[in-house]
């Protein structure tokens, strides 16, 4: 045989030992097989490859975790075995680097561990409310994306560990240009979805209840658009909110639902340049009676547009204190118009910006 051409094992000895100086290049092995398991080995060294057969795919130790040797830019998840993987976290980290997307297939998923995202442009699909993600794990996230952009999220039903413990359905960190759509949650002890440091997001039809501080909170986020949410019980005394926005500007609010919340409805502190328009905010401050307004601005927020909005209180006994106000002096240079407010208890609109305009609103007995 010539330098560099390809050797059988009959090349060999009999005992596939071999002796003298031989050309490594020469005897190469034609096949290799792997070890074939339907899990991943304990101690796997870096570099260790094994074939999982319940996925029909191999994977590769990296030295802290397993990855996909084909990794795809679509990915599905099943928890009947009928997908690529088994777990929505084994999806995500199979995508290459370039991000793709994980369809999650009807059916239930209990995980001990929030889901995250190791890098941009993925999205997490599901079917629906038929797609539950859920825990029975104390005080984790649902879902977590830090520091990502182009993350999108649709069609799941999210389902926290409780009240009164301290989770979030989403917690969305520092992570731009990005979407939630269609997701409906629940039951979850701190927040339905939390945004901090977000920025030029779109958050759509969300539906959220039966949480503990807030719907939706907005921590120094900008130029956000949050449509047609559907928020109510949320029950905590000492927020119970269902939208707070603190320190955040110019973002869009339209087509707002918020009701039956122990506090506000919707708690403006220190934002400017925000636009509320065409929402219902009805029947909150349900546990703290004459105590709070279905939309309050506070904390200096100037230069907002409330426009449009119905804030009243139909209950039996009336709880809801303000309609609409402003807190202080220092909240000016608001636009409050054309908003419907009735039945509230102390007063239907009430500003106190010397610059704000208040004008064209329909209050009645």
């Amino acid at each position: 045989m010539a330098h560099g051409q390809k050797g059988l094992a009959d090349n060999w000895n009999k005992d596939h030992v071999i002796e003298d100086n031989v050309d490594f290049q020469k005897n190469q092995p034609l096949n290799m097989v792997l070890e074939n398991r339907t899990d991943y080995p304990a101690g796997p060294v870096e570099g260790q490859v094994i074939m999982r057969t319940d996925y029909n795919n191999a994977f590769v130790w990296n030295g802290t975790a397993w990855r996909s040797l084909t990794p795809a830019q679509l990915i599905v998840v099943a928890s009947d075995g009928s997908g690529d993987y088994l777990t929505i976290q084994e999806g995500i980290d199979a995508l290459p680097a370039g991000g793709g997307i994980v369809h999650v297939k009807t059916g239930t998923y209990t995980i001990t561990a929030p889901i995250t995202f190791p890098n941009d442009s993925i999205t997490l699909q599901g079917d629906g409310t038929g797609t539950l993600i859920t825990t029975t794990t104390a005080d984790i996230n649902l879902i977590e994306v830090w520091g990502q952009t182009r993350i999108r999220i649709k069609d799941l039903y999210l389902y926290g560990d409780g009240l009164a413990k301290n989770n979030a359905g989403i917690e969305w960190v520092n992570t731009d240009s990005g979407s939630i759509e269609n997701v409906l949650i629940e039951n979850c002890g701190g927040v339905g979805l939390y945004m901090e440091g977000s920025d030029g997001n779109l958050i759509l039809n969300p539906t959220i209840r039966d949480c503990w501080n807030w719907g939706i909170m907005l921590l120094e986020c900008d130029g956000n658009t949050i449509s047609n949410p559907r928020i109510w019980d949320i029950v905590e005394d000492d927020f119970g909110e269902g939208i707070e926005l603190n320190d955040s500007h110019r973002n869009i609010f339209d087509n707002c639902n918020v009701e039956g919340c122990e506090q506000e409805g919707i708690y403006f502190w220190a934002s400017t340049y925000n636009n509320f328009e065409g929402g219902m905010v009805l029947n909150n401050s349900h546990g703290n009676v004459n105590v709070h307004a279905g939309i309050i601005l506070d904390g200096n927020s100037t230069h907002n547009t409330i426009l449009g909005n119905k804030s009243f209180d139909d209950k039996g006994v009336h709880t809801q204190r303000y309609g609409i106000r402003e807190a202080g002096v220092g909240d000016n240079f608001n636009i409050i118009t054309n908003n419907t407010c009735t039945d509230n208890i102390t007063a239907e609109v009430s500003t106190q910006g010397p610059n704000t305009i208040n004008q064209n609103n329909m209050v009645l007995p």
